[in-house]
């Protein structure tokens, strides 16, 4: 009984060692507006700035405000659909699979955040993110 125990041992650990462990890689990525971000098979095209009502820096605002981005997502260069992104303290995050790889994409920010002087100009619009990859 003592050998079958530590036969048994032995074989959960080499089992629970066999087994793949997923790995996870993130990184920060920036795009302006009109071009595209590769995953894999597929690519995200920052189309568009829909709304942008986020409070300007050194202003008191009762509400934060948010900003509405239009994104577009294609498979091997074919169009799949379109997505609106909130850009605000409470950020949605996509998620995607490519090549049996799982995108995840949060953080979501769009530069530059707004001043008084720009409120009546529309800026050169990036939009910053994060993505994590896992394997």
């Amino acid at each position: 009984m003592k050998y079958f125990l530590v036969y048994a041992f032995l074989i959960f650990s080499f089992s629970v060692l066999g087994q793949e462990t997923s790995e996870t890689r993130s990184y920060n990525t920036a795009f302006q507006q009109g071009e595209l971000v590769n995953f894999g098979n597929r690519s995200l095209k920052f189309k568009d700035v829909i709304s942008d009502s986020r409070c300007p820096i050194n202003v008191t605002c009762i509400w934060a405000g948010e900003a509405k981005v239009l994104v577009e997502l294609f498979e091997n260069g074919k169009f799949l659909e379109e997505k609106i992104l909130l850009v605000n303290s409470k950020n949605r995050s996509l998620s995607f699979l490519s090549e049996a790889v799982e995108y995840s994409i949060s953080e979501i920010d769009l530069m530059p955040y707004p001043t008084v002087e720009s409120k009546n100009t529309k800026p050169d619009y990036s939009l910053k993110m994060w993505v994590s990859k896992k394997l």
